[in-house]
């Protein structure tokens, strides 16, 4: 976004006549033009997502209307690369969380090394976990067992192949016989093969599709699953987990790039589509250690991965967890990539927030 940047006609019509600006803020541009790109009129919802940059954390405020983000999160965005912001961003209520005790959260790939943190991290704050795995059911098993010695809490493994319809069906209809409700659904699984951009041949159109299939249609399954359930609840959160390679041309294949991409504009979407009721979020970590899908890169890879970081590491499986937990918790709606749990470089660190629209 430069000096030269310049509202759509539509938004610069309306405020041409109140206060001109030399320059046009982001966030100006996504309050403005939101509903008139979308014609989507929903007069319960407050709340809509869309992409701020990083720098915009120095503006509070856009156009009267307040920029809403969970105060555990304040300091992570402040965190961002190129200094502390000017002015905090507003505090929301307090009273505005949600206690997991007793909640039910179904957690996609609850086996794999990030799943299994997030399982724990959720079971620690009470709520019930039902692990989902497509494979090593042993494994499985042994993460309910954990969790339920750990935490005291109710967790149970699932089979499911979130690749078939009917499975996803089945699965979600066993969770809720088992447990009686669902109120977290946290998308986790992916599926990953490395394959550098340039090498298009490599890139078969089964790799495609399977990558595309399990990483962007599972979560949709998912999500259209679940849904029902958590309306009749009357409310419910969702977390998918994306990653940094989602957000410019990096990570291990075009199509996991593609996959992850998706699945953040998929968030979005479904936040407008399912909003008040259930909550919509993201989390975009950069490369994460003791994954499966970082087995399944090449060791240049990792270390080019790391290199280019802001921390020179891997992120944290763990700071990941927290921020899911976050997410579930609040009752102010927000999607942010953190900065806590993703070790991106400057060009692809940015925060996801929402605007909160006035009357």
């Amino acid at each position: 976004m430069s000096a030269t940047t310049t509202l759509a006609p539509s938004a610069a019509n309306s405020r041409a006549s109140a206060s001109p600006m030399p320059w046009a803020p982001p966030v100006m541009i996504a309050t403005l033009s939101f509903r008139r790109m979308t014609n989507l009129h929903v007069p319960s919802m407050r709340y809509c997502p869309v992409i701020v940059p990083a720098w915009s954390r120095s503006l509070p405020r856009a156009g009267g209307r307040r920029l809403a983000c969970p105060w555990a999160m304040q300091q992570t965005i402040r965190g961002h690369a190129g200094g502390a912001a000017r002015q905090p961003l507003t505090r929301v209520e307090e009273g505005e969380i949600m206690d997991l005790t007793g909640r039910v959260a179904l957690v996609t790939g609850g086996n794999g090394g990030l799943g299994q943190r997030i399982c724990h991290a959720l079971a620690k704050e009470g709520a019930h976990i039902a692990v989902m795995y497509a494979q090593s059911r042993e494994e499985a098993e042994g993460v309910a067992r954990e969790l339920t010695s750990r935490h005291q809490i109710n967790a149970a493994a699932f089979a499911c192949d979130i690749t078939d319809d009917i499975a996803v069906e089945r699965v979600v209809g066993d969770v809720t016989g088992r447990f009686g409700r669902i109120d977290i659904l946290v998308n986790d699984a992916a599926y990953n093969k490395a394959i550098p951009f340039p090498d298009l041949d490599s890139m078969t159109m089964e790799v495609w599709d399977k990558i595309i299939a399990v990483n962007l249609t599972g979560p949709m399954r998912l999500m259209k699953a679940a849904a029902p359930v958590m309306k009749t609840q009357g409310r419910g959160r969702i977390v998918n987990i994306s990653s940094v390679a989602g957000v410019g041309p990096t990570g291990s294949s075009i199509a996991y790039a593609v996959s992850k991409a998706g699945l953040i504009h998929l968030t979005r979407c479904m936040a407008v589509a399912l909003a008040p009721e259930v909550l919509v979020n993201c989390v975009a970590p950069g490369l994460l250690e003791g994954t499966r899908a970082t087995a399944n890169l090449r060791p240049e890879q990792i270390q080019n991965s790391a290199a280019t970081s802001l921390l020179k590491k891997p992120a944290d499986k763990d700071d990941c967890a927290d921020m899911v937990v976050t997410m579930c918790r609040t009752e102010t709606p927000t999607l942010v990539p953190s900065s806590s749990c993703s070790n991106a470089s400057d060009s692809e660190r940015a925060a996801y927030l929402l605007i909160e629209y006035g009357p």
